[in-house]
């Protein structure tokens, strides 16, 4: 195939028009079917004919023209920005070629001059928070915990309650607060005093090393800052009487971590396996089972059958 310029001043083989526009693929450029790809537009007016080999030298075939269009399809410009919902749930949207924003499910949006986004058949979306936090409003009320202890609760402008540090509170039945999580519940007086502070605390640690204090208690429990009871019981471990995780008094030692790579091994029968390194230099299978690799490439496991990097040769 050739290609010949739209003023017919040139005329080049594919193989040079390959090198001169390198962008673009030429496909089968020896045979009668042709196929171009990424064409670009300065192409556009171009013409291309096939020249047959024969007895007498070659035949070309007549001109056809390449005609390129421009694609106005439009498209994500490489901007962003965070969108907001109504209830105050962030998203992300996208803008686009034209102006118009997109969201990830293909809704196109239009930004109005008053930071709305609008979209026909879709919520509205804004460029800031419809509503501000919830904020304090100067009323504060003395309650307690279950053992006796107080503290204060904030009134906030949601008809919510917080604490000093930030735990949320809703009023329920029969003077007693619920919070919104995991915390306990709050009582606008006090309840019959169970065990009391003795003074002593301790620090304990949870199994992922994260450190927090025990209070002892008069009744030889000891309980957390939020009210969750512990008993201690046999080699240094406390537990709750509750659904909370247990507490050590020794931090317990971390064993090692999965790097994030893997090798594919092999048993001597040259079944496969996966291996995992671990942060001790060590390998793991997905069962559990400890590697080490030796010099001579094997791995090898206490009590388990040896590994390798490519399969034996069964005999």
């Amino acid at each position: 195939w050739h290609f010949v310029s739209p003023d017919g001043t040139r005329d080049l083989t594919y193989e040079e028009m390959s090198r001169l526009v390198p962008t673009m693929s030429v496909e089968n450029g020896m045979y009668s079917d042709m196929t171009l790809r990424n064409v670009t537009l300065g192409l556009n007016g171009w013409k291309v004919y096939c020249r047959y080999s024969n007895n007498d030298g070659y035949t070309n075939t007549a001109m056809a023209y390449i005609t390129v269009f421009q694609d106005t399809t439009p498209r994500r410009n490489g901007t962003s920005a965070f969108a907001f919902y109504e209830d105050g749930t962030v998203t992300y949207i996208y803008q686009r070629t034209d102006g118009t924003w997109e969201l990830d499910n293909g809704a196109i949006y239009y930004l109005g001059t008053d930071g709305v986004y609008r979209s026909r058949g879709h919520v509205d979306l804004y460029t800031q928070q419809p509503h501000p936090s919830p904020y304090r409003t100067g009323v504060s009320m003395q309650v307690f915990y279950l053992n006796g202890n107080a503290t204060t609760l904030y009134a906030m402008s949601d008809a919510t309650w917080m604490t000093d540090e930030g735990a949320v509170y809703y009023e329920g039945m029969n003077g007693v607060f619920h919070s919104t999580g995991n915390y306990g519940d709050l009582y606008v007086t006090a309840p019959e005093l169970g065990p009391t502070r003795t003074g002593v605390t301790m620090q304990v640690f949870y199994l992922n090393g994260n450190a927090t204090t025990l209070y002892g208690m008069s009744d030889g429990s000891w309980m957390t800052a939020e009210g969750a009871t512990y008993y201690e019981g046999m080699n240094g471990i406390l537990h709750s009487t509750g659904n909370e995780a247990d507490l050590y008094v020794t931090a317990p030692e971390l064993g090692p971590s999965r790097t994030g790579y893997s090798i594919e091994v092999f048993y001597l029968n040259s079944n496969a396996t996966t291996l995992y390194e671990m942060s001790d230099g060590t390998w793991e299978t997905a069962e559990g089972t400890t590697y080490y690799r030796g010099e001579d490439g094997i791995f090898r496991s206490n009590g388990s059958g040896d590994l390798y990097p490519t399969p034996p040769e069964l005999g």
